[in-house]
């Protein structure tokens, strides 16, 4: 790898390398939207590859509400933003 690579990659040397939230929602109570057939499956091996193989320690919660994920949210806002990745998928 040369040099100029090297420097513009993201340091991945930390015990664990950071924290994973992995929110599951597969059942919704009401906006008419249907159960997400599967996504338990994809969760599962999101929890595996953060955990197992790039290790992060994994949160993984299912069928959270606006209010509990609000709340996790603002939990994470006082936590150390250098080991910090988000991602969200509709």
């Amino acid at each position: 790898m040369d040099r100029q690579n090297k420097e513009s990659r993201y340091p991945m040397d930390a015990n664990p390398i950071g924290h994973c939230l992995i929110i599951n929602n597969v059942e919704f109570t009401d906006g008419g939207l249907a159960e997400r057939v599967g996504s338990d499956q994809d969760a599962t091996k999101l929890e595996e590859l953060f955990g197992n193989f790039l290790n992060f320690t994994v949160e993984l919660k299912r069928n959270v509400t606006k209010e509990q994920l609000e709340s996790k949210l603002r939990h994470y806002q006082h936590e150390d933003h250098s080991k910090f990745c988000t991602i969200f998928e509709k």
